[in-house]
């Protein structure tokens, strides 16, 4: 993908801007950082934050690098390990999920996977949980994510939940990224935060 075409690019962005910005803060600093399911590699398996990491693309490697840093920094860090996020439609740019939802809402077709399958997370769920990431002091890293499910089945349960007319221009189509399926265990994350994604 972008990350794999543009690996330059993304050394800088996904690497060099986090060292540079956990070189200039102080180690009592409380550092939050926003990690990806990518770390875990290529089986169709379930993941906790104790499964072998296994990085795919740079994407992967680069996170995976940048976790490493912090915890060797900062006692007081919380990462975690995200899988795709998306909105509800309002921007098609901002994920495939949203591309999809933006195009149904204008009733045209749309192609989406059948067959790949993760733990999505709403953007705004996300806004309302880091809030308790700021008040906790169970550090460490954690997965965040919602019940496995595929593209289509994700874009389908939003579709419904906004109201919006999806069965005559939803096309499901199979798709083929490696992983196929990618589950995230989300157990810690919603025993310590009494938090759980949907």
């Amino acid at each position: 993908m972008l990350n794999d075409k543009y690996p330059d690019k993304s050394k800088e962005i996904n690497l060099k801007i986090t060292k540079n910005l956990v070189k200039s803060l102080n180690d009592k600093t409380h550092f939050i950082f926003f990690s990806t399911d990518k770390v875990y590699g290529k089986k169709n398996t379930a993941y906790s934050e104790r499964s072998k990491t296994l990085p795919m693309g740079f994407y992967g490697k680069y996170k995976l690098i940048c976790e490493s840093i912090i915890r060797k920094k900062f006692k007081k860090h919380h990462i975690f390990r995200v899988s795709l996020v998306h909105s509800n439609g309002l921007n098609p740019n901002f994920s495939i999920i949203d591309k999809a939802i933006f195009t149904l809402k204008r009733k045209s077709k749309i192609e989406i996977f059948y067959n790949i399958r993760r733990c999505f997370v709403n953007v705004e769920h996300l806004a309302n949980f880091i809030p308790k990431v700021l008040i906790n002091v169970k550090y460490g890293t954690y997965n965040i994510g919602s019940n496995l499910c595929s593209y289509s089945e994700r874009v389908k349960k939003l579709c419904k939940m906004n109201k919006i007319n999806y069965k005559k221009n939803l096309i499901e189509t199979k798709g083929y990224i490696k992983p196929i399926s990618i589950k995230l265990k989300s157990n810690k994350l919603s025993k310590n935060f009494k938090f759980k994604f949907f």
